[in-house]
Parts: structure tokens; sequence; C-alpha cells
């Protein structure tokens, strides 16, 4: 079947995600949208980026952040630099210094000074 999406045209740029959706961008930022026209991050970043499969990097007035593909945070945007260290780990950066998030813990990891 041929489906049809209908997203207005009050956006000064439209980039197709495959197998995602859309990013979009307007006035107030970038977002994403799925294939079903619902917002995924409603537009407010500066940047979004495809940073793994399933993961994006954004960034807005307060720093850089983690987001799933679906939409859910993983890490808030607070810091200033987010690395891949390996599979299971991203080295993140803000004003305390290194952290490190493990991905299938769910968990960051401070280092202690």
């Amino acid at each position: 079947s041929d489906a049809q999406l209908k997203i207005p045209f009050n956006y000064s740029r439209i980039t197709v995600l495959v197998p995602i959706g859309f990013l979009l961008e307007n006035e107030n930022g970038l977002g994403l949208m799925n294939k079903e026209a619902n917002w995924l991050l409603e537009p407010a970043f500066k940047t979004i980026k495809r940073f793994e499969n399933d993961l994006f990097l954004v960034e807005n007035e307060n720093g850089l952040g983690l987001y799933k593909s679906n939409g859910s945070p993983l890490l808030p945007c607070a810091y200033q630099r987010i690395v891949k260290f390996d599979d299971n780990t991203f080295q993140l950066t803000n004003s305390k210094g290194l952290a490190y998030f493990l991905l299938a813990e769910n968990k960051i990891v401070a280092l202690q000074p």
C-alpha cells in the first residue's frame, strides 16, 4: 500500500531519516518526527545528529545530550562533549570534569578527583 504523510509546509528544512522519519527545522530549531507524523523530539535543538543506529546526539542552549531514536532521553543536554569510548560506554565532559555513561546499565560513573 502507498501510504502518504502530509507535513505542513512551515519548515525551512525537511530531511528524510530512514527508517525513523524526518528531521525538521523551523524558527524554534530542529526536531524529529516519525513516519506517522508524531513528534519524537519537538523542534528545540541547535543540532541533531545520528550517533549510532538507535541514538541521536542533540544540542540545545544547555549543551549536548543523547536520545534514543524513539525520542526517549538517555542523557540530558548538559555536556560539553560526548564521545563513544567503546561499544557500551560514552565519555562525557562537563564543567565538573570527566564521567562515563554505561549504556547497558543506563548508569553514569563519575571519576573522583
